[in-house]
């Protein structure tokens, strides 16, 4: 009769397995003892032993790092389903008993990421410490593709009128700016009349958006001209386009704060008509949220309201 495992052997050997799932997606034990923060040989000696206990090799050495044998491809499906499932479990264990646990996936726009993603990462750590948090940044458009297929499980996003999708809440609505260079008479004073956006050169989003979509309705319907002069996705080079003088952009308070503080920009709000936008904070239908989920949005959604009623959003005039 063969002699039964002892639990702790058994746990032994699925952090063995995750060892195993991380060197074969990254194809390196350097790299893996780099995101694992371990020492190489402990990550080494981890697969031997899971080598030995299996009978056979599941790696080969190449010159760039390693390479799943026949043997590896053949576990590593099955091992991701047993990890997951061993997850499953633990996350069900804690539901149970109240406390949040587990990976929580976010997305939010480039804007959103300062000072919002340290102060989440800081009262997560500090009240929900079995909370792994994951952060991507994204366009608004793909933000809402990465929710509906269940990419992550909670997203920052703005939207251009007041009616929220039917799985989000609101936020807060935050004001509309024309950014230019500094000294640009332009953007000089705290408001800018909308009427001023007729044919001049703007730095606007590659990728379709609802703000896009409102600037061309608002032209159509005041008899004026839009003129994207170049159009980019990404945050940083918007700024850097307006501070080389190549036009305007049209951006909110998140994304200009810093810059307006440190005088490498000029802003003003854009009036007649107001342009608010809605933030919003939306959890995936793909799956029913976990209660690490739930934790998390409520305090995302707390971090970013305080910042608009009392704290760096407030108003950058």
């Amino acid at each position: 009769m063969s002699r039964l495992k002892r639990p702790q052997n058994y746990l032994m050997e699925l952090e063995r397995l995750r060892l195993f799932v991380r060197v074969a997606d990254l194809g390196s034990l350097t790299k893996a003892a780099a995101v694992l923060d371990m020492v190489q040989p402990v990550i080494s000696r981890g697969i031997s032993h899971l080598e030995q206990e299996i009978g056979g090799r599941l790696f080969h050495r190449t010159g760039r790092g390693v390479k799943l044998s026949a043997l590896g491809e053949k576990l590593l499906p099955r091992a991701r389903a047993l990890l997951r499932d061993a997850d499953d479990v633990m996350q069900y264990a804690k539901r149970a008993s109240g406390t949040p646990s587990g990976e929580v996936r976010i997305g939010l726009p480039a804007s959103f990421s300062t000072p919002v993603v340290a102060l989440l990462l800081r009262n997560t750590l500090e009240t929900m410490p079995d909370v792994r948090l994951k952060i991507f940044e994204g366009t608004l458009g793909r933000l809402d593709e990465w929710l509906s297929e269940g990419r992550i499980d909670i997203s920052l996003n703005y939207r251009d009128s007041r009616v929220p999708l039917c799985d989000e809440r609101v936020i807060a609505s935050v004001g509309t700016y024309l950014v230019g260079c500094v000294g640009d008479p332009l953007v000089a004073g705290p408001t800018v009349d909308f009427a001023a956006f007729d044919g001049i050169p703007l730095i606007l989003s590659a990728t379709g958006s609802g703000l896009r979509v409102l600037l061309a309705e608002l032209a159509q319907r005041h008899g004026i001209v839009i003129r994207p002069v170049v159009e980019v996705d990404s945050l940083h080079l918007h700024i850097e386009l307006v501070r080389a003088g190549f036009g305007y952009a049209v951006m909110t308070p998140q994304a200009i704060v810093g810059q307006r503080k440190d005088r490498l920009i000029a802003c003003a709000r854009v009036v007649k008509p107001d342009i608010e936008r809605t933030m919003t904070i939306g959890t995936s239908t793909h799956h029913a949220p976990t209660l690490a989920v739930q934790a998390v949005a409520k305090l995302l959604a707390s971090i970013c309201n305080e910042l608009v009623q009392t704290g760096d959003w407030r108003s950058i005039e």
